[in-house]
């Protein structure tokens, strides 16, 4: 996600002429990038984030220091 994030802004900065490389750069693979691939970096790791949040197991801590878990399922702590 931050990979992603950080390249569609660098590249689109380096279109938008606010980056100039010293060595210049293939105008048409940095529309990839800034359009393209980078992006797709961003929304995928963006939605493996958004998907390990839903699918985590919520646990409590009882207050014998036991772990409950909130969705009725068992918790691997021994009892």
């Amino acid at each position: 996600m931050v990979y992603g994030g950080i390249n569609t802004v660098v590249s689109a900065a380096v279109l938008g002429g606010l980056i100039r490389p010293e060595g210049g750069y293939d105008l048409n693979a940095m529309r990839g990038h800034a359009y393209l691939w980078d992006p797709l970096f961003f929304l995928w790791g963006s939605a493996l984030v958004v998907s390990l949040w839903f699918s985590r197991q919520k646990t409590l801590r009882s207050p014998v220091g036991r772990a409950v878990t909130t969705a009725g399922g068992r918790s691997n702590d021994p009892a």
